[in-house]
């Protein structure tokens, strides 16, 4: 490395470490470290897309080292991010240590479970490709099992869909399994009933998109 130029090292591929990433491209002040634990950068906004199987995981991602071709001052490394030394400025991954000039934490953000325990254990989050697959899997499990099932109250409880949360993506879920209700159930799975299929958005505001203007709010629903 080019001890007269500094180095930055970036951890999270997403939205705002590739940004940072994409403006520093080719700045010969610099060289820069993309740090992730995947080696793909994806579009997060469609994640619910992919949960309920109308795009394929490859739809929504890119490879972060087909987009930093050609760009001469930025590396990309597929790690972990362990420990950081601020004294020595270093950061120590699951597959090495890298000194830096300049460290930015782009990380984002966790699925909040408002500190309740048992939703934690037993519910399912969509942050990430990872997490809509195992989703996507789930619904066409429970599918299954509804289809199959000679008891009422447990075909009852497996038709039953519970979205927590109503901004945008809960939003967009709903109204993508409420799409399925209508058109993908009754030619996938003739044996149910698709009028016992019912879909509850639950959320702690008095109304949905609370976050968003009333015109903003009026396009998604």
């Amino acid at each position: 490395m080019d001890a007269t130029k500094k180095h930055i090292i970036i951890v999270g591929g997403g939205f705002a470490g590739v940004n940072l990433a994409k403006a520093l491209y080719n700045d010969r002040k610099f060289v820069v470290t993309l740090i992730d634990k995947n080696n793909y950068n994806f579009f997060p906004p469609l994640l619910y897309q992919v949960a309920t199987g109308f795009l394929e995981p490859s739809n929504i991602s890119f490879p972060f080292r087909k987009l930093f071709q050609g760009k001469t001052n930025i590396t990309f490394r597929m790690a972990e991010l362990l420990k950081i030394s601020t004294a020595e400025k270093k950061v120590f991954l699951s597959n090495g240590e890298l000194f830096y000039d300049y460290l930015v934490l782009a990380t984002g953000t966790e699925s909040n479970f408002f500190g309740i325990e048992n939703m934690k254990q037993k519910a399912l989050p969509m942050k990430t490709i990872n997490d809509a697959l195992e989703l996507r899997n789930y619904l066409l499990e429970i599918s299954e099992k509804a289809s199959i099932t000679s008891d009422p109250a447990e075909r009852k409880k497996l038709a039953n869909i519970v979205i927590v949360g109503g901004g945008p993506t809960g939003v967009e879920v709903s109204g993508m399994l409420a799409e399925m209700k209508k058109n993908v159930f009754p030619k996938d799975y003739p044996e149910l009933n698709s009028n016992n299929i019912h879909i509850y958005l639950v959320d702690a505001m008095p109304g949905l998109l609370s976050t968003m203007s009333k015109k903003i709010a009026g396009i998604y629903i």
